[in-house]
C-alpha cells in the first residue's frame, strides 16, 4: 500500500479543516492557558499535560484542564479558575486502585489543601506503585524525562543528543499532537489519530520535527508505518492555512522552511530489529520518501531504546 496516496486520498477538505481547526485553537489558547499554569506547581513525581479541547477552551474564556498524570497514566485533572482546584473522579479512583494500589477518594478540593497534600504525599510513599493501565504510557513518561534533560552527557544516557519534545508554555507541557488521519492499524483511516511524541532535533536552523512511535518492550506492531503516516499528516497540517500557526506551537520561530523534512522513528527495543528491518523494505519499495507536491522530505528511523537504561542506539533506515 503507497501510505502517502492513501493519505492524501483521506485528506479531504473536511479533514484539513479539522488540522486548521486545532492549529487555530491552539495557539490562541496558549496566552491564557500559559497564566493558568503559574497558578500552580507540578510537583514530582507527577507531570501535567495538556488536550487540544484544553486549549482550545482556555482562548474562549473557559477555565483551563490540565492532565495530571503519574508513570503517564492520568490520576486526577486539576482546573484553574480564580485558584486551582483538584478533581478525583470515580474512573481515576478505581484506576489508581487497581494499578497503583494506592487510595485516592473521589472529590474535588483546593490544589493547596490538606486534602490535595495527603494525595500527593500518597504517590510520592508508593513503594509498590503496581502496573501502569498502559505500559506504553509510562515508556512515553520515562522518554519525555529523558527529553527534557539540559545535559546532553545524561540525556539518554550519553546516546543521543540535541533532541526535545515540542512542549507547550515555558513549563513545556506535553501536547498529545492530535491530527486528523490515524495510523494506528498501520494503513491510514479517516478518524483522529494522535502522535506519541513530536519532537525537535537539531541545532539551530537545522532543527526539524522528529515523529516518535513508541512501543512497548518486545512490541513493533505497525510502529514505522504509523510514523510515516503522522509524518505525512504534519507535512500536510504545515502546508495548511493553519501551518504558520502549527510552526508556531511546535516552539519554532521563523516562517516555515521552503523544503520541510520530517522524521519518522520507531521507538522500539533491539529484538525487533530484524522484525523492523522487514516492515521498512516493504514501507521504502511503496510510499515514497520524496513529496515534490508538498516540497518536503521524510527521513525512516530507527530508536532502539533499553529498557532499563533507557540508552538510544540510532539508526538511519532510509
Amino acid at each position: 500500500m503507497n501510505l502517502y496516496e492513501e493519505t492524501k486520498r483521506l485528506w479531504t477538505p473536511e479533514r484539513a479543516e479539522l488540522a486548521d481547526r486545532w492549529g487555530r485553537e491552539v495557539e490562541h489558547g496558549l496566552s491564557a492557558l500559559g497564566k493558568a499554569s503559574e497558578k500552580f506547581n507540578e510537583p514530582r513525581p507527577f507531570r501535567f499535560y495538556v488536550a487540544v479541547g484544553s486549549v482550545s477552551k482556555s482562548g474562549k474564556g473557559g477555565k483551563p484542564t490540565f492532565s495530571l498524570r503519574y508513570l503517564g497514566q492520568e490520576v486526577a485533572t486539576v482546573t484553574v479558575g480564580d485558584e486551582p482546584l483538584l478533581k478525583v473522579s470515580a474512573e481515576h479512583e478505581r484506576t489508581n486502585r487497581d494499578y497503583f494500589e494506592i487510595a485516592t477518594p473521589a472529590g474535588k478540593c483546593a490544589w493547596r489543601s490538606a486534602a490535595a497534600t495527603r494525595f500527593r504525599a500518597a504517590f510520592r510513599k508508593a513503594t509498590s506503585p503496581g502496573v501502569p493501565k498502559s505500559e506504553e504510557h509510562k515508556l512515553e513518561a520515562q522518554i519525555l524525562k529523558e527529553l527534557e534533560k539540559e545535559d546532553g552527557k545524561t540525556k539518554f544516557a550519553g546516546t543521543l543528543r540535541n533532541v526535545r519534545h515540542c512542549g507547550l508554555t515555558r513549563h513545556e507541557y506535553p501536547l498529545q499532537v492530535p491530527v486528523p488521519i490515524s495510523g494506528s492499524s498501520g494503513a491510514p483511516k479517516a478518524t483522529r489519530g494522535n502522535i506519541d511524541i513530536l519532537a525537535r532535533r537539531g541545532v539551530g536552523r537545522g532543527t526539524f520535527l522528529s515523529v516518535w512511535e513508541l512501543k512497548r518492550p518486545g512490541e513493533i506492531q505497525a510502529a514505522l508505518a504509523q510514523a510515516y503516516i503522522y509524518a505525512v499528516s504534519v507535512i500536510l497540517m504545515l502546508r495548511g492555512k493553519q501551518g504558520a500557526a502549527w510552526y508556531r506551537n511546535f516552539q519554532f520561530t521563523g516562517s516555515i522552511p521552503k523544503n520541510l523534512h520530517v522524521e519518522a522513528v520507531a521507538v522500539l527495543t533491539e529484538d525487533q530489529a530484524a522484525e523492523l528491518k522487514t516492515a521498512h523494505a516493504q514501507l521504502i519499495k511503496e510510499s515514497p520518501l520524496e513529496l515534490p507536491a508538498e516540497l518536503a522530505r521524510i527521513s525512516l528511523h530507527a530508536a532502539f531504546y533499553d529498557p532499563k537504561r533507557l540508552s538510544i542506539r540510532w539508526e538511519e533506515l532510509s
